[in-house]
């Protein structure tokens, strides 16, 4: 990346969620194209470890598909169990969401066994800007 992609790519990440825990950052809700984290309603946003539901776990140790697995909606779930079950909608820095996130893991050939570290999510990041990395293709 050049050094202005760099500052693109922390900005974003400084806006999106490093005053509510940077790579641990999560919200369970979302709408108003993403002006609303439903705190309002409830709804949790802050870093994932300090969510009961998940007992002091950090986002950053959780893999792919246990992320996948917490995005996932069947539309079985009301929204008073979505929120008692933990469940996601934005996580990580960059405040990757539950339709787009699958989307990245399938077209960057991302193992559901990965870790969601802060390398990861930082490098899919850097790809989501639409430039891939040497020796690969989109």
């Amino acid at each position: 990346l050049t050094d202005g992609e760099r500052q693109v790519v922390d900005i974003i990440g400084r806006r999106e969620s490093d005053s509510l825990g940077g790579y641990d950052a999560v919200n369970q809700y979302g709408e108003d194209g993403g002006r609303s984290t439903g705190a309002d309603k409830g709804f949790y946003s802050g870093p994932f470890s300090q969510m009961p539901q998940h007992k002091g776990r950090k986002l950053t140790d959780l893999t792919v598909g246990e992320i996948l697995d917490l995005q996932s909606d069947d539309g079985s779930l009301t929204m008073e169990q979505w929120k008692q079950q933990g469940k996601l909608h934005a996580v990580g820095r960059y405040q990757f969401i539950g339709n787009t996130l699958p989307g990245l893991v399938s077209r960057m050939n991302i193992s559901r066994d990965e870790k969601f570290t802060p390398n990861l999510q930082r490098t899919r990041m850097e790809r989501c800007l639409g430039r891939p990395r040497s020796g690969n293709s989109r």
